[in-house]
């Protein structure tokens, strides 16, 4: 995946309020029959991630596919688990960049 950009450029996350009405407005999208979300109650306990706006909509296209592919309403625990492999995904490269650093790598 890393391999195909170019160009990584870097925004802060926005404060928490902020996140939870973008939390808000992508969860109030979804369908009454397509969600088994307490909408409110997500978007608090989501919006402690601190993510930016694009991380919050690829989140939110992420876990939708998923509980689409398992053909079942979007739960909190499909976003839950979106979050958690986002979470690995750059403890990993954080760890990669360290230990580039020790090494002396420049590459």
């Amino acid at each position: 995946m890393k391999s195909r950009i170019h160009l990584a450029l870097g925004y802060a996350p926005p404060e928490i309020d902020v996140r939870r009405q973008i939390w808000l407005r992508y969860l109030g999208t979804i369908p009454a029959q397509e969600s088994a979300i307490k909408v409110k109650e997500a978007a608090n306990q989501l919006a402690a991630t601190e993510l930016n706006g694009r991380e919050i909509a690829n989140a939110f296209h992420t876990a939708c596919t998923m509980a689409r592919f398992e053909k079942q309403p979007l739960a909190l625990a499909h976003l839950e688990t979106v979050l958690e492999v986002r979470q690995k995904f750059d403890d990993c490269l954080r760890d990669e960049k360290i230990s580039k650093g020790v090494l002396g790598l420049n590459w």
